[in-house]
């Protein structure tokens, strides 16, 4: 099985030629530094993806999918955990949008499922799978009892 992600905030300027990692919502990682081709940095701000841009990623992934397949994989794995992008819609704290892609937990959901539905799309929900981790609290601060 093939994994596909995409790092999303957890990303970094400087291993993207300096590009702004794309969010959900501008929100940084607080309180935690990421490992980088140069050393160790703090999280950026990240670029708030327009609806064209989340459409756009959803089709990429679709793309890897089949590519993934033609390499003679058996099938792709959605990974939508530890505080990656589809990770990232799905938390508060990392989601703060007020459109179809937030704001309630149908809309922050729906990045994973229309996600969900391009791969099975590409080539078959026999060979798709999804790994969530939702007690992961990677890259997501919690103070008490609240995720910030």
């Amino acid at each position: 099985m093939a994994q596909l992600w995409h790092t999303g905030r957890v990303g970094h300027s400087v291993d993207r030629y300096g590009k702004l990692p794309f969010a959900p919502s501008p929100l940084p990682i607080r309180g935690m530094q990421q490992f980088t081709s140069q050393g160790k940095k703090d999280y950026e701000v990240p670029q708030e993806m327009t609806i064209q841009e989340i459409k756009q990623t959803i089709k990429d992934i679709g793309q890897a999918a089949k590519n993934a397949i033609a390499a003679g994989f058996d099938g792709v794995q959605l990974h939508v955990a530890n505080a990656y992008l589809s990770n990232q819609f799905l938390a508060e704290s990392a989601n703060q949008r007020t459109d179809d892609f937030g704001g309630s937990i149908p809309n922050n959901s729906r990045l994973v499922l229309e996600l969900m539905q391009e791969l099975i799309s590409f080539v078959g929900g026999e060979k798709v799978g999804i790994k969530i981790s939702p007690f992961n609290p990677f890259a997501f601060c919690f103070v008490g009892k609240l995720w910030c």
